[in-house]
């Protein structure tokens, strides 16, 4: 949750989100969701802010793709498998 608010503070992003609990973040955004008296993550929050082993337990297929263009011309092309 610190990068997270580091972003919301560098990008200009709603102040009012960083005077919340990490848990009310978490739910204004929409990373967890209640379920009766439970908390989850969401999909969103495992992508976002889950951390690798949850990403290989929960979402398998999870993967990211990353690419640098300069015109046409590809720079950078990488891609990360968490499996």
């Amino acid at each position: 949750m610190v990068r997270l608010r580091a972003t919301i503070q560098n990008q200009h992003g709603d102040q009012q989100l960083l005077g919340l609990t990490d848990e009310e973040l978490a739910q204004a955004l929409r990373l967890t969701a209640r379920v009766g008296d439970k908390i989850y993550p969401t999909l969103t929050g495992l992508l976002l802010a889950g951390k690798e082993a949850s990403l290989q337990r929960f979402v398998p297929t999870a993967a990211a793709d990353f690419q640098v263009l300069q015109g046409t011309k590809v720079l950078i092309n990488a891609n990360e498998v968490w499996t």
